[in-house]
Parts: structure tokens; sequence; C-alpha cells
């Protein structure tokens, strides 16, 4: 990227259009410079205290006290360079505690540079295969902290299962959905901070999703002959990741995965149905009613339940879940 004044790093647009955008871009600029280096050729279109060019730091911040001294800093390296020898002019006569900074900066620089006319400056990646958006995707990645809460991908990733869905579970595991003790500890004032399905522990996900006797009560029905366990003091993420190794030949086991989505989705919706739009209450068999009814339709009528209809599933639901599948 080339500027008129043939700097290597584009400073700013003096053009209204795209302005915001562009500085959006300038910000990244820092990690460009960690995966890559300056080749030095000509030598001006580097600036010799603002950009990375000698190390993984700019000199400017690896010596801040010859830097504050400096006289010119903003010139270009080549600029510092006078009859093959460093040439840094400063301000003042350094005082007793930066000769030392002066010393160690001179002896990371080493000789300068061989100016090179006929070419032109460059980056070069670092990383295995140069610079590209892709080793910069990556780089980002490896700088994000690792928490052990994070939901695994296999574990939000479910066949069938609409993405606005999954992006819900992937939010809720995350402690993230607006649950009232989210709302407060966001800075918003209420005045009932109980869940509205039991109205009587404070609404945190973990127990709006698993604990709730109202929830409790749903996932009971259909867990009840899958052989699969509600952790009581677990929270969301640890239950996904239980959950997540069920594998089985019956129909139920097969549905499982899609069907947690379907439980928590639908506790959601009649949650928020309370708080919102202050409809007429749903009992559980209701609730229950619905996530079969979103189960069927996720399954898919010409997969998992070839040959059987919403009705049949309804009214025998057990049978239906225990049959085993062969060809699925």
């Amino acid at each position: 990227m080339k500027t008129p004044t043939e700097e290597i790093w584009v400073r700013d647009s003096n053009k209204p259009q795209g302005r915001r955008l562009w500085n959006n871009i300038q910000k990244q600029k820092e990690v460009a410079e960690k995966i890559s280096r300056v080749q030095i050729n000509k030598g001006d279109a580097i600036s010799f205290w603002n950009d990375v060019w000698e190390g993984t730091q700019s000199l400017k911040h690896r010596f801040p006290l010859i830097h504050k001294l400096a006289l010119h800093k903003n010139d270009s390296v080549r600029a510092m360079i006078s009859t093959n020898a460093w040439d840094i002019k400063l301000k003042r006569n350094p005082n007793s505690a930066e000769p030392p900074e002066i010393l160690e900066m001179f002896k990371v620089l080493g000789m300068p540079p061989q100016i090179k006319e006929e070419e032109e400056e460059e980056l070069i990646g670092t990383e295995p295969g140069g610079f590209s958006s892709k080793t910069c995707y990556k780089w980002l990645e490896q700088q994000l902290p690792t928490k052990s809460e994070d939901p695994h991908f296999s574990c939000i990733c479910i066949q069938k299962v609409p993405p606005k869905i999954q992006f819900f579970m992937w939010t809720a595991a995350q402690n993230l959905i607006t649950t009232t003790v989210n709302l407060i500890r966001r800075g918003c004032q209420l005045q009932n901070i109980m869940c509205s399905l039991c109205n009587a522990h404070p609404e945190t996900v973990d127990h709006l999703l698993l604990h709730c006797s109202y929830s409790h009560k749903v996932w009971s029905y259909f867990i009840r002959g899958l052989n699969i366990k509600l952790v009581q003091a677990g929270n969301l993420n640890l239950q996904l990741h239980a959950w997540k190794f069920r594998k089985g030949g019956n129909r139920g086991r097969k549905l499982w995965p899609p069907m947690i989505f379907a439980v928590c989705w639908a506790l959601w919706n009649e949650r928020n149905s309370r708080v919102m739009t202050r409809q007429r209450y749903k009992e559980e068999p209701e609730t229950i009613l619905e996530i079969k009814h979103l189960t069927y339709v996720w399954g898919g009528k010409e997969i998992l339940f070839k040959f059987i209809t919403f009705r049949e599933l309804v009214t025998h639901w057990k049978v239906v879940m225990d049959n085993r599948l062969s060809n699925v």
C-alpha cells in the first residue's frame, strides 16, 4: 500500500467517502506487522521510528526515551542514513539516564541496510505460506484466550436444526441470552428477576433451560426411557458436551441431538411469551407437544419419520422412539 509520499503504510485518507471504513482497516495494521517483516530496499517508504522494520516492535516503543529526544520523528529510514552510517539528530545532548538506551539502540540497529534504488519496499510474511488473509485469520485465532467453557462446534452444528436455533444455543451455552440476571448484569433496572416459568429462583440461563421445575418436567418426559441423565449441578455447556456422545440405533437416540435444541427453543419461546406478550401460560403438555412438532419437522418425514404421521408420533411417542432404524 503506497501513498503519493511513498510510505508503505497509508496513514489516512483525505476523501470523505469511506474514510471511517479506511480508518477501521488501518487499525488492523498491527496484526499485519506481527506476521510480516519489511524488506528495506530504497528505504524512503519505511518510517524509522513508527514502522516495525527491526525486531517485533517499532523503535519508538522499544526506545521511548530516545524517540522523545529525537528531532525528526517522522523521517524515513533512508533519511536517517548519512555516508553509510546512522545519523539520528537529537533535540539536545543526552542526560545521564539516556546514553545506555542510545547504546542499546545502536547495538540493535547495527550497520545501516544497503540502499537499492531500483527496488521498492515490500512486506514479507513470516508465517508458513506467506502473508494472506487466511494466515492473518489463523494468527488472530491463536491470540484469542482459550476458554474451556466455550461450546465445541460439534455440540452446536447439528444437522436439520435451523441456523437461527443453532445461534441461539451457541449464545445460551456462553451465558449470553437475555435472561433477567444477565439483563441486571448489563445495567438494566428490573423489579423482578425471578424465573418466568417457576417464579421461585433467579432467572439464570442454566436455571431457565435446565433446572427450573417447569423445565425439569419437560426434560424428564423426553429423557425417560433413553437412559440419559440430566445433571442437576451442571451448566448448559457441560450438559451439551455430555449429551453429544449419546449414540444408538433406535430412532430416539438418532433424534436426541436436535431434540435438545427443540426443548431449549420451546422453553425460551414460552419464557418470552410470558414476559413480552402476556398470553395464556402454556402447561407442560402443551410445550411437550410443540417440541414433538419441532422434532418431527427437523427429523424429516422422508428420513427418520418415513411412513409415520405426526398424529402417530404424538399418540405413540415411546413406541416410535424405541423403534430400531437399520437403514438410517
